[in-house]
């Protein structure tokens, strides 16, 4: 919204229908005095030359039409396009995400994870089917929805694993990393929610390939 060569054109809300935008979202405060509509894909699409929609998983894929998207360029950030369209990640897919109608923008875990392996992945230094996958996430990832896991006396100086034992964000980084493989991709991934209020620490742990590992050079000092 602050970008010079960008203007907010339309703001559509199903639940925050007729507020402000510092009014639904206090943290966009002195941005734009915005109001939001109601949603109406197709009108929007007439009047934008991007989309970008935050619903609910399995929402999306039921409003984007060939009609919307010969209009404009739809930026998806549900997971329902992240197996069958142009993948939203910049490191990997630059070029596509250029000149494609619909880009499904990536998981948090999934971001984390596909960017610390693929380099590994890529130049075959790590067994494809041995992968683990250790993700910690603050609170905020679970979105603002009223839920009994995120109140403050369930997490708060606590930690555990949650969606066990296939985590949403498996598929996709298992696709993703696929693609730049030798051979095909499967991962062991188990997310935990730590007392934090926003951020990912994520730590991978793979097989070498090789089959003579570096010799290193120690040298031990006593006194």
């Amino acid at each position: 919204m602050l970008h010079p060569d960008v203007e907010l054109v339309t703001l559509a809300s199903t639940s925050h229908e007729g507020q402000s935008l510092e009014t639904a979202l206090p943290g966009f405060a002195y941005q734009s005095d915005k109001v939001c509509q109601p949603m109406n894909l197709n009108k929007m699409a007439a009047e934008s030359d991007i989309v970008f929609l935050a619903l609910p998983h399995g929402v999306s894929s039921a409003l984007i039409t060939e009609e919307v998207l010969n209009n404009c360029k739809v930026i998806d950030l549900s997971s329902d396009f992240r197996l069958k369209t142009t993948y939203g990640l910049p490191a990997l897919y630059k070029n596509d995400i250029k000149d494609a109608a619909l880009v499904a923008n990536p998981g948090c875990y999934a971001t984390a994870a596909i960017l610390s392996l693929i380099p590994l992945v890529k130049a075959n230094l790590i067994v494809e089917n041995g992968i683990v996958i250790d993700g910690k996430s603050g609170v905020s990832g679970a979105g603002r929805a009223a839920s009994l896991n995120t109140q403050f006396g369930e997490c708060n100086e606590s930690m555990k694993a949650y969606q066990l034992p296939v985590h949403r964000h498996t598929p996709e980084i298992e696709h993703t990393l696929s693609e730049f493989a030798k051979n095909e991709v499967f991962t062991t991934f188990a997310a935990h929610l730590v007392p934090m209020n926003r951020g990912i620490l994520l730590t991978a742990y793979a097989t070498l390939t090789a089959l003579e590992l570096p010799r290193w050079q120690f040298r031990h000092y006593a006194r």
